[in-house]
């Protein structure tokens, strides 16, 4: 299954750690380079720098190929 976080601050880097403990290919989307950074440096997910509020990103990724989506 596939799951999209946005935000990967300490909430956001909790989840995406919980979920791949569940299996999940999850993908995370933030725009601080930082942010970014370290969580890629720390879990398997993949990581996207962006703002998540640009619909284009979205489309790109193309929300439907996710089973859970979480902002």
């Amino acid at each position: 299954m596939k799951a999209l976080v946005v935000g990967v601050g300490k909430l956001g880097h909790r989840l995406a750690s919980e979920l791949i403990e569940e299996n999940y290919e999850v993908t995370v989307i933030d725009n601080n380079k930082d942010v970014i950074e370290n969580i890629t440096s720390s879990l398997d997910v993949m990581s996207i720098y962006a703002n998540a509020l640009d619909f284009e990103v979205l489309e790109e990724l193309d929300m439907r190929e996710y089973d859970y989506y979480d902002k």
